[in-house]
């Protein structure tokens, strides 16, 4: 009987390590993850701070093009009334360059306000990045303190089972046939129903 119940306490006891040792793995395996995780958001976040900057870029090389164009249209105007005999000044000739500026500008305006517009998108899809990465270090923390402390609790649960068996071990060695058992509710020992083996 000692044989067998040393056996036991042994294989709680390797039970008990491998156990620990494979939640310490698993806790490593989780931050790991964790953190390929938060990068992976770091990175989408850096790239939308990339695109937010390209989209006023893009925008104000609109506005220099839209201003170039309105340039051209009034160079064209003038010329036009040049041509005809039409003397640029007060009036008609004056009102006409007048609304082509006036529509420029408001080009102008639309495409720096598009350009905003699509840069603050891109900086609030960073921001919500940046933050999803936080959340998945810190997620990443609690999943390995919890799968290292549940290994712990397991662990201990099978080293006490293993020290359980080698003291029945003990027990059996010294020659004694019946092992006490410790009545949890009382805290006083019994007679084990293995008595007489």
């Amino acid at each position: 009987m000692g044989d067998i119940t040393s056996l036991l306490a042994s294989s709680q006891f390797v039970k008990g390590i491998s156990g620990v040792a494979g939640s310490v793995e698993q806790a490593g395996a989780v931050g790991i993850q964790g953190q390929y995780q938060a990068n992976q958001y770091q990175f989408n976040s850096q790239i939308a701070g990339i695109q937010a900057e390209q989209a006023i870029a893009v925008g104000e090389r609109n506005v220099q093009l839209t201003e170039m164009r309105e340039k051209q249209i009034k160079g064209a105007q003038r010329a036009g009334f040049a041509g005809q005999g039409v003397v640029v000044g007060p009036g008609s000739t004056a009102d006409v360059l007048q609304d082509t500026a006036h529509q420029a500008s408001q080009d102008i305006m639309t495409l720096r306000n598009n350009a905003w517009r699509q840069a603050w998108g891109f900086k609030v899809e960073s921001e919500t990045e940046a933050s999803k990465a936080g959340f998945a270090k810190l997620a990443a923390a609690n999943t390995v303190r919890n799968t290292i402390l549940s290994g712990a609790a397991s662990g201990l649960s099978d080293f006490e089972k293993g020290a359980y068996w080698g003291y029945k071990a003990d027990w059996f060695s010294q020659g004694k046939h019946s092992v006490p058992i410790l009545d949890r509710s009382s805290g006083q020992e019994e007679e084990s129903p293995l008595s007489g083996y």
